[in-house]
């Protein structure tokens, strides 16, 4: 089975927007994805290469705050 089937996973796409920095509270945007040496999942920024698991999704606190 699928991550997908049992979680509501969001779609990152480029040009989204996301938070980085040590408090996330610093904003940027996608401009593509790619690898690093272990196969993990990194961004490329406007504010440089950044770890997928190491930052915020704009639009998912947008999401938290309408509900």
């Amino acid at each position: 089975m699928k991550a997908e089937e049992f979680l509501d996973v969001p779609r990152i796409e480029v040009g989204d927007e996301v938070k980085t920095g040590k408090w996330r509270n610093s904003k940027s945007t996608v401009k593509g994805f790619k690898k690093d040496k272990s196969n993990q999942p990194v961004l490329k920024t406007t504010k440089g290469d950044k770890k997928l698991f190491n930052l915020k999704l704009s639009k998912l606190e947008d999401e938290a705050e309408d509900s």
